[in-house]
């Protein structure tokens, strides 16, 4: 019980709130999850580490040695460390990095499950990423004068709809901001949540093992009634409201509740799909509808990508 008042937050971001985030990665969330939210597992420390315990290295100073191959993974300021007792040294304030030879262009990471409020730590270590983050490299590159391109590098997907919606209308601003051009790329996938992102770009490019899709909105209601059972004790409940203490380990679901729940789903699905045909208008009625991923070649029949190359730097030659 305590670890469930310890992460109510987290529970309710995964179990009662919309999602647009790949199934496979939604299971694998709920695997590490439920024993944790449910006191099964103690080992709470992942879930709880501080803010402060974020990562310092550097992220616009030209990667070397065994990581040279690597692009920026994080959206974040260049940050020298001068010690364990010392300040950091801001080197570059701009959460975004630019290309070696092509200073006009900004490339802004997206890899990680989005989850609004997570912590640098859960960024850096726990696969999440923060909207807040690339909301803020977004207004930094519009700012920016000598910023003609944005590149939006995907890895994502996909996450919780919360703040979802305003980040893709602030990429929607951008591409019709004069004088700015916005893509997304992702030699990986772009799933849910972070389609509804990219959606909202000038164009999107794919490499040809990439994947694209899962265009649509779920909630998971958990009830472990059963195993409460089984385990000798159940839930008596005195409220009031009609749909208070929904969720309540042990608490049926009345028709009401699941009317509730499945017009939470559908008013945001609804504007999922809004914003896709705003962004995509040649999007085809069965990626809107049947929530798959598709290839590279798949996604461009379906209207929501428009070219394929063999790799970043590729991509890059050709901005």
């Amino acid at each position: 019980m305590n670890e469930t008042i310890k992460f109510h937050h987290v529970a309710r971001a995964f179990y009662f709130e919309p999602l647009a985030l790949e199934q496979s990665a939604m299971l694998a969330c709920h695997m590490y999850l439920w024993p944790r939210i449910t006191g099964q597992v103690q080992d709470s420390a992942p879930l709880t580490a501080s803010a402060a315990d974020g990562p310092t290295s550097p992220q616009h100073v030209k990667a070397t040695g065994g990581s040279a191959h690597m692009r920026k993974q994080i959206a974040m300021p260049a940050m020298q460390s001068n010690g364990p007792f010392a300040p950091t040294t801001i080197l570059d304030p701009s959460y975004y990095w630019t290309i070696d030879g092509k200073p006009g262009i900004a490339v802004i990471p997206l890899n990680g499950m989005i989850s609004k409020g997570a912590s640098p730590f859960a960024e850096a270590c726990m696969g999440a990423l923060n909207p807040d983050r690339i909301s803020h490299a977004l207004n930094q590159a519009l700012a920016a004068k000598d910023i003609k391109t944005i590149v939006l590098d995907i890895g994502s997907p996909g996450g919780r709809t919360t703040a979802t919606p305003e980040l893709a209308a602030l990429v929607k601003q951008a591409t019709q901001t004069r004088g700015k051009t916005v893509y997304a790329f992702t030699d990986t996938h772009i799933a849910s949540a972070a389609e509804w992102i990219a959606s909202q770009c000038d164009e999107v490019i794919m490499t040809g093992s990439a994947s694209l899709g899962s265009i649509g909105t779920y909630l998971a209601f958990l009830n472990p009634k059963v195993a409460m059972q089984m385990q000798g004790y159940a839930l008596e409940l005195f409220s009031q409201g009609t749909h208070k203490a929904l969720g309540m380990p042990g608490r049926d679901l009345t028709q009401a509740d699941r009317e509730y729940l499945q017009g939470t789903v559908d008013k945001c699905n609804a504007e999922f799909i809004a914003a896709v045909k705003s962004g995509r208008p040649k999007a085809s009625e069965e990626s809107l509808r049947d929530a798959k991923m598709y290839a590279a070649d798949d996604a461009i029949r379906h209207g929501l990508a428009d070219g394929i190359v063999s790799s970043w730097d590729e991509f890059v030659s050709l901005l």
